[in-house]
């Protein structure tokens, strides 16, 4: 099923369409794994999870078509028994590009739409990514909330939409 006709991507009701999401870039960086020694005993201070959403870059394409990506990540680290140092374990970045399109006086609307596609329709997608990412590599990640806390928007991205919003 093409995301073109998938209702529930589809945010028409509001003046605003969602013409296109699809993944763009993923990346999975590796550290080097402290050693067990370097650890201490205490199971819970061995690993850090965590995670991130950025709306990282916001074009208008032409009147009615805006071009919008988003960044996620999550992290598993390990800290060092010495000096509580964070080492990278494993990170896994995927990029996802989304193209929307506004339905007449609805301008207005992208102001809060971009970030709230980053906390539903696209982080269900990135949370069903890395399940299929952990069954086949082995890397468990403990199960992602069912929305992230926050979506940050980079410095860029909102200078942009503040200037949309001023034209």
């Amino acid at each position: 099923m093409s995301d073109k006709n998938h209702t529930a991507d589809n945010c028409e009701d509001a003046g605003v369409s969602v013409e296109l999401i699809q993944l763009s870039d993923l990346g999975i960086k590796y550290g080097t794994p402290v050693p067990e020694e370097e650890l201490g005993s205490n199971e819970e201070a061995k690993f850090f999870h965590s995670f991130s959403v950025l709306l990282n870059n916001f074009e208008q394409i032409d009147k009615t078509d805006f071009f919008v990506s988003y960044l996620f990540e999550v992290s598993k680290r390990t800290a060092r028994k010495n000096d509580d140092k964070e080492d990278p374990f494993i990170s896994i970045q995927a990029e996802y590009a989304a193209l929307l399109r506004v339905h007449g006086d609805a301008l207005s609307e992208m102001v809060d739409l971009p970030n709230r596609l980053a906390g539903t329709v696209i982080w269900t997608r990135f949370a069903s990514l890395l399940d299929t990412i952990n069954a086949q590599m082995g890397a468990p990640f403990p199960p992602l909330p069912i929305t992230p806390s926050a979506v940050g928007t980079s410095d860029e991205a909102k200078s942009k939409i503040e200037a949309m919003l001023i034209t």
